[in-house]
């Protein structure tokens, strides 16, 4: 790290990296039929996080006397209370899918694939800005809404 001349991993040598998590859980089954030359296929996802911690960081900015050859100030963070003082909601979600292969002509095969993401509609945080404790405003901040997605395809 050019600021701090240590290696990255040491960034995190007093705890736990940003994303980490207590707990995850990832559960994913899927079953196909095969039906003469059709085969209908059932499958889903499920997984579960639990919240991620944080603690509070403004920014502040201090005249440089440590790192050679740089002038001036440097923006930094630091922690004005216990790094994981703070947790946003756990979040889960469900994935479900249906898919439907058939023959076509000699080796040509078509697909028609149902997907639904996140059936529950689950939309918690999923991130906030450290500095001030806000929600970050952009999408990428809470869970992805509800989803259906529609696939059409070929196999040769």
């Amino acid at each position: 790290n050019p600021a701090t001349g240590q290696p990255f991993t040491a960034d995190f040598r007093e705890g736990r990296s940003p994303q980490d998590r207590e707990h995850i859980v990832n559960v994913a089954g899927a079953k196909n039929w095969e039906l003469g030359r059709h085969t209908l296929s059932l499958g889903g996802l499920a997984w579960y996080r639990s919240g991620e911690r944080w603690g509070n960081r403004p920014a502040f900015t201090v005249n440089n006397t440590i790192v050679p050859n740089i002038q001036g100030t440097i923006q930094t963070s630091r922690y004005i209370e216990p790094r994981d003082l703070r947790t946003l909601p756990d979040t889960m979600t469900l994935n479900l899918n249906l898919g439907w292969q058939f023959p076509l002509v000699k080796s040509l095969e078509g697909t028609l694939r149902a997907e639904l993401a996140n059936v529950t509609d689950e939309q918690e945080v999923i991130a906030v800005n450290v500095a001030t404790g806000q929600v970050i405003q952009a999408r990428a901040s809470y869970q992805n809404p509800r989803e259906v997605r529609l696939v059409a395809g070929l196999r040769f």
